[in-house]
This record gives structure tokens, C-alpha cells and sequence, in this order.
């Protein structure tokens, strides 16, 4: 993810936008666009997927 792309998720993400949204629109992974943002909201609603292992784990709502 260059430096450009980044500018526009950010600008995005400023104006409310989910990062869901973003991430399908530049067509990257949402865990992607996460760590380039270095926006730890996912981390902070992190659940085990239903029916997985303890381990496995998604972002909740």
C-alpha cells in the first residue's frame, strides 16, 4: 500500500466511512488496511468466530 492510497483510507475513514467499505473499495484486506491505519478498534472488539477454536477470532460489531 503506497503512500497515496493510504491518504485517501485515512480521508476516508475521517469522514465515517467503515473500514469494511474502504478496504473493498482499494481492494485490500481489512486486517491490511488495519495495520496501516495503526488503528487498534478491531483489536479492542476481537470475539472467537462462532463454532471455531478458541483461537480463531474475528472483529465484532
Amino acid at each position: 500500500m503506497n503512500e497515496d492510497v493510504l491518504t485517501v483510507a485515512r480521508a476516508r475513514k475521517a469522514t465515517g466511512e467503515s473500514v469494511s467499505a474502504i478496504a473493498k473499495a482499494l481492494g485490500v484486506s481489512r486486517a491490511t488496511l488495519y495495520r496501516h491505519l495503526g488503528d487498534d478498534s478491531c483489536r479492542r472488539n476481537l470475539m472467537p468466530l462462532p463454532g471455531a477454536d478458541s483461537k480463531q477470532l474475528a472483529c465484532g460489531p
